[in-house]
């Protein structure tokens, strides 16, 4: 018959005492079981310290590493705003420069349309024929009677010009005067001169206020000189400058 054998484990044995006379001698038997579970504990309270250890570094490292990107975040976003910063006075810089170009182009505008005006006003009073139609100092007999018409004398070596700005429309015979030469001054005005000389314009000519349209010679000092508004017969004395 054989026996198993049994390992014992065999307890501890803990003595106290002391070096005085009377000292009692103390005996603590400390189980095998208390001993084991201690170092368990101490095990895993060693085990718990490394893992806190751990963790603590773990954290500190992902803490300074979000702090070390909040930062760099920081510094991207305070780069970016230096940058707007100086995009924004480009362009108030910019707004400036066209603010002022814009109060030039404003008073340019605003000279230019003047000057159109001035310049609308001197065309629209060359256009009216306010000339005296002959240069030197022509004779005036007014007839009234049926068709207004001026009669005018001139000294040979004058001019028959015109009254005033406008096209040459119409050069056709007369059978009183010779020729007849008309123009359209584009305002509602028209005005007719009837002399035996011979023209020196030709229709489809565009002529300015004062240019020459017959010569007066010895055979041609007669002026017949008529004026129409929007069709119909005006009297020229209305509207010509008579000077002297």
């Amino acid at each position: 018959m054989k026996f198993m054998k049994q390992k014992r484990e065999s307890d501890r044995v803990v003595i106290l005492t002391s070096e005085a006379e009377d000292a009692r001698v103390r005996k603590f038997r400390i189980r095998h079981w208390l001993i084991s579970l201690a170092a368990v504990v101490l095990c895993i309270l060693a085990g718990a310290a490394i893992g806190y250890v751990i963790y603590e570094n773990r954290t500190w490292d992902m803490a300074n590493e979000r702090i070390g990107q909040y930062q760099r975040d920081m510094e991207a976003l305070e780069q970016e705003k230096e940058k707007l910063q100086e995009e924004m006075e480009a362009l108030e810089q910019e707004k400036s420069s066209l603010d002022r170009q814009l109060r030039f182009l404003g008073s340019t505008y605003i000279q230019v349309r003047e000057s159109e005006g001035e310049l609308r006003e001197q065309l629209e009073k060359l256009s009216l024929p306010t000339l005296m139609p002959l240069t030197g100092s022509p004779s005036l007999e007014l007839i009234s009677q049926g068709d207004i018409i001026c009669i005018f004398t001139a000294s040979p070596g004058s001019l028959v010009v015109a009254s005033g700005k406008g096209e040459v429309t119409e050069i056709a015979e007369d059978e009183e005067y010779g020729n007849r030469l008309v123009i359209d001054h584009g305002n509602g005005y028209r005005t007719v001169y009837r002399n035996q000389g011979t023209a020196v314009v030709m229709p489809g000519d565009t002529v300015s206020q004062g240019s020459a349209l017959f010569v007066v010679g010895e055979e041609n000092t007669r002026l017949g000189y008529q004026m129409e508004k929007d069709g119909k017969l005006a009297d020229p004395m209305e509207l010509l400058e008579i000077s002297g």
